[in-house]
């Protein structure tokens, strides 16, 4: 049974996604329809994201599901999309991983299982290489990536010890709390560090992620 995605998490709007009434349920466990309310509609993020959330999904095997409700043809790795696309399609991924009430988890699990993969990829392996693996290295370049791959928000990294760092985001409309630690956490993962990060919010879009490793 499918719902309309206005109906399902309870926006004004005039899209024509379609998603399964799960999302319905989602959003009793998330904040998904105050945050697209918030979140204006010229934020952009590439589509590599985009293609991130599908590719994590294929190899769970839970792609058809997906685009029973995003049939869209395959985004483009370089081109903008609106953020608000690309945050109800990851939070019905997270569903799809984890289960509504669980949403967050699957966010996040989503979020770090495609920073492992895009580690694993040839332009993956190409930065990391150049970057000598380091986690402080890593976490500069995740600074450095977000003014390309986004035409919002603000970060800055503070070094507080040789083994932890702030990262300081203002204006990430992205889950700071499950989706920026999932990504920070595969990507350090993937350089061999096991980090410990926690997500200290002063509001829905803004906060710090303290890293340690």
């Amino acid at each position: 049974m499918a719902a309309s995605f206005a109906s399902s998490v309870g926006l004004r709007t005039t899209s024509r996604w379609r998603l399964p009434v799960e999302v319905a349920r989602a959003a009793t466990y998330c904040d998904l329809a105050e945050r697209l309310e918030l979140v204006p509609p010229d934020a952009g993020i590439r589509g590599i994201y985009m293609r991130g959330v599908v590719s994590e999904l294929e190899q769970k095997g839970l792609l058809p599901k997906f685009r029973e409700a995003f049939p869209e043809a395959q985004e483009s790795v370089l081109q903008f999309y609106p953020v608000r696309d690309y945050l109800a399609r990851l939070c019905y991924a997270g569903v799809l991983v984890a289960s509504p009430e669980r949403v967050y988890e699957g966010i996040r699990d989503v979020s770090r299982c495609y920073a492992v993969s895009f580690g694993k990829s040839l332009l993956g392996r190409t930065i990391i290489r150049a970057l000598s693996r380091t986690p402080w290295q890593i976490l500069n370049q995740g600074l450095a990536g977000k003014k390309h791959a986004c035409n919002y928000g603000e970060w800055r990294l503070t070094r507080t010890s040789p083994t932890s760092a702030d990262l300081v985001m203002n204006t990430e409309y992205c889950w700071i709390d499950s989706s920026m630690i999932g990504s920070f956490e595969g990507a350090l993962m993937f350089c061999g560090v096991t980090p410990q990060i926690e997500a200290c919010l002063t509001s829905s879009f803004d906060g710090v992620l303290r890293v340690r490793w």
